[in-house]
């Protein structure tokens, strides 16, 4: 079954901010923009459309009041890649942009002083863009527009989630400690005690010399 975003449609998200960044893909690494978008208010209707479980850890499961104490809360929900319908109001029939194959990232809660519910907080990033799309994504800078979401077709070009968690693994492994080395056994071995030290060769001279000095301070 499709993964949405949302199971409902036309979720208001307003652009906090746009970033230009850059993604790795299987044919390398290409530029990319992220916006930083919030859904507000975010009540128990927008977190059961969104996954059960988050409408059950943010409100109260007989009344939808918001958990008391909750601050922030971050959610991993393995989101595939979505495709956006950017909608310029809640009213309007015909989608005005598309933006396809956007990665879902960083999601979660947080409750807001003076209102109810919470603000749901995520990045988008995709491309790379067009003049046109680039252009479109400055105007909803610090603007609201109504988004359906839908999963996006499967594509060769993006990594798994899985393998773009790993990016900053370099494949090699670790050196064993030599305080749990083992035997072929399974038995420890203790840690290898430090080589002794050497001995310092005394010259025979020196100490004749040292002796005839302590002899001649006696008389």
């Amino acid at each position: 079954m499709p993964f949405k975003l949302f199971d409902v449609a036309k979720i208001g998200c307003y652009c906090e901010a746009i970033t230009h960044t850059t993604e790795k893909r299987k044919d390398g690494e290409v530029k990319v923009i992220q916006l930083s978008l919030r859904v507000q208010p975010f009540d128990a209707k927008l977190a059961t459309a969104l996954h059960p479980d988050v409408r059950n850890t943010l409100f109260k499961l007989s009344y939808p009041d918001p958990q008391p104490h909750i601050a922030r809360v971050n959610f991993l929900l393995g989101v595939p890649r979505q495709d956006l319908d950017c909608f310029a109001t809640s009213e309007t029939a015909t989608p005005t942009r598309r933006l396809e194959h956007v990665k879902i990232s960083g999601l979660y809660a947080r409750s807001t002083s003076g209102m109810q519910g919470y603000a749901l907080v995520f990045k988008a990033t995709f491309g790379p863009v067009t003049d046109a799309e680039l252009g479109y994504c400055e105007a909803w800078r610090s603007g609201m527009k109504f988004v359906n979401f839908q999963e996006a077709e499967a594509s060769d070009l993006f990594f798994d989630e899985s393998e773009e968690d790993d990016d900053e693994d370099t494949g090699q492994q670790a050196l064993p400690d030599p305080e749990f080395e083992t035997t072929r056994d399974g038995r420890p071995l203790e840690a290898a005690s430090a080589p002794p030290a050497r001995r310092r060769r005394t010259d025979r001279k020196v100490v004749a010399k040292v002796k005839r000095a302590k002899g001649r301070r006696k008389r």
